[in-house]
Parts: C-alpha cells; structure tokens; sequence
C-alpha cells in the first residue's frame, strides 16, 4: 500500500510514478477516491509481481517527496490486509466501484512475467508491457447486490470525517457518482429538493411589526442560490450586503441547505 500520496494525485500520476522506477513490475493499482470531491483519500493500492521489485520501489522511492502538485508529502508504504492478485481480483471484480467512470476504477496491467501477452505474428509484443488489461466481469450477483447496497448505506469508501445533517453513514442515492445511474438519480433529487423546499416556504407578510421573509429558488452558472425578497425588493448576496452569513437559515457549504458554492 503507498501511503501519504498528494491529494490532487490522479491515476495517470500515480502509473506515471510508478513507471519511473518499476515500470513493467506491477499487474494491479487502485487509487482510491473520495467520490465527495473527486480528490483521492492519499493511499493506493499497488500489487507487485515479485517480492524483489518491491525492494527495488522502497529503496528508490520512500521517505522521498513526491514533486507534485507543489506538495512536501514524501512517499510511504505498507502492507495492505489483502495480498496477491487472485485476492484483490476476488474482492473488486464484485465490487459496485467498477461501475463508476474508468479513471476511479482499479486497474491491471500487462507485466514481465505475464503469460497472456498480445501477440504480432506469433510473437509476444513486449511494447504491450504496462498498458491496461480488461478487468474481469463480475462472477457473483450476490456480492455484487450487497456492494451495491452498502454503498447506497455509507457510499464508496467514505472519508474519515462526516458530511452532511446525517452524518457520515447517510446517503441520498444507491449509486456513487460517476455511472448514468447516479447522473440520473441526482438529478431526480434536486428536482424533489427544491419541490419541497418552494412548499415550505410562504410569501413574504407584514405583521406583528415585523418583516417576514420568503426564499426563493434561482439558477444561475450550475448553481442553486437564494435571494431574499424583502418588502417586494430582491437583494442578491454577490451584489448587496444583505445575505447574512449569520442568518440561521443560511449555512454555506452544507448539502441539505439550498445555497452552494
């Protein structure tokens, strides 16, 4: 497992990396992603072909920076629970992460020793060293429905800090971010979101010598903004001081209020 990789670090960076000192010595990698932010949770997982080409990465690699992305990190590793490639295809192949967008999926790769290279003209193609080999499709509906479950309970791999009004084990939808399934489930409840919202909120009244306000929904550049409308005026937060930050009904950052940035 490599540990303390920079954020910003996606799966061509990683092979990249991998490829300047152990290209070829590796049949398996999974940068894993916080789907919150599409940003990785800073470790990966790496399966080396032979124990010596793990020697060779940890003397040439560890306790040194990584030059990315301007980051001082400096490369970890250690031994993840689950070793050899029989296990790690075991696990993923009935995993619902390999129904999410190619770039967060874990990947093979052709190696030194495999045994399965194309061939031209009889030969194996050694330039076919080090490019992706197809994942094998899923061998069990049962894991597969109970991966698919548990991310609709406490999402894919979710960071170690909670999110959102229900804390860290909620989720909207059953599928993550990235599949047409979960493009088309979001859509659905934003569209429910602001349904319910526009019911709760009443038009803006006079009484008890006191000003009453109304919310109101509008879209603009992808994203969803309140204006208040006070005394038949809209204020809008980019252009006047009257979007309090302070205002109990206004929290900026949190997915279960209509405000986003």
């Amino acid at each position: 497992m490599l540990r303390n990789i920079p954020n910003r670090v996606d799966f061509e960076d990683l092979k990249l990396f991998l490829d300047e000192t152990s290209g070829g010595h590796y049949d398996f990698s999974y940068l894993r992603i916080d789907f919150s932010n599409n940003l990785n949770v800073g470790y990966a997982f790496v399966n080396f072909v032979r124990p010596e080409f793990i020697t060779n990465f940890v003397e040439r690699r560890v306790g040194k920076e990584w030059n990315m992305y301007g980051s001082l990190k400096k490369c970890e590793v250690s031994y993840a629970t689950i070793q050899g490639i029989d296990c790690l295809l075991a696990k993923f192949r009935n995993s619902v992460v390999m129904e999410e967008i190619p770039r967060y999926r874990p990947k093979l790769w052709y190696h030194v020793d495999s045994q399965d290279l194309p061939t031209i003209g009889g030969l194996p193609d050694l330039d076919a060293i080090g490019t992706e080999v197809a994942f094998p499709p899923p061998n069990n509906e049962q894991k597969r429905r109970r991966s698919r479950d548990n991310a609709g309970t406490i999402g894919l791999f979710p960071p170690r800090r909670g999110r959102g009004g229900y804390g860290s084990n909620y989720r909207e939808g059953q599928y993550d971010r990235g599949t047409s399934f979960a493009i088309a489930e979001e859509r659905q409840i934003e569209e429910q979101r602001q349904l319910r919202y526009n019911e709760r909120r009443a038009i803006g009244y006079h009484g008890n010598d006191r000003v009453h306000h109304h919310y109101g929904y509008r879209n603009r550049g992808g994203y969803h903004q309140q204006l208040r409308f006070r005394n038949g005026r809209n204020y809008d937060d980019e252009e006047d001081d009257y979007f309090d930050e302070n205002d109990p009904s206004f929290r900026r950052g949190n997915r279960h209020f209509d405000y986003r940035r």
